[in-house]
């Protein structure tokens, strides 16, 4: 993965080539470049925390994450908590750490999830179709030796 630094400071990795055209997720000082939607129209923008340990599970380890996302998920619907889940996986988590946060389609027992800091089963929980500006906190309660 060849990767540069722009003028803002901002690593940039090429992940996906989609011409003259390219789309680009933030996630603080890391640039991924998003996949395509078939409008190519990026405007949810979320706010990811990640605290309690969870942050050492990700490719970028730090606690808050900024990230833009095509107005529907890949399937063309609303994104919710559900498809977000699935995202983070794919995108965000190391390789060998996505069970440490992600069990399925939900989160591991012992992961607290807020939205906009409303414990996520009392907003519909994997139902919960995301709004522009939410911001999501992932809260580990897991503890144990460091590895």
């Amino acid at each position: 993965m060849d990767g540069w630094m722009d003028e803002s400071g901002f690593v940039q990795f090429g992940l996906f080539d989609f011409g003259h055209r390219r789309n680009e997720l933030k996630f603080g000082k890391f640039n991924f470049e998003a996949k395509k939607h078939r409008t190519g129209v990026v405007n949810m923008q979320l706010t990811l925390e990640f605290v309690g340990g969870s942050e050492r599970l990700l490719k970028c380890p730090q606690q808050m994450h900024e990230i833009e996302l095509n107005n529907t998920d890949d399937d063309g619907r609303a994104w919710t908590l559900a498809s977000l889940f699935q995202w983070i996986k794919q995108n965000m988590l190391l390789v060998n750490n996505c069970s440490m946060l992600i069990c399925g389609n939900s989160v591991r027992p012992g992961i607290l999830v807020l939205i906009n800091e409303v414990d996520w089963e009392l907003c519909n929980g994997l139902q919960y179709v995301l709004k522009p500006n939410d911001k999501v906190t992932f809260i580990s309660t897991l503890h144990g030796v460091n590895r």
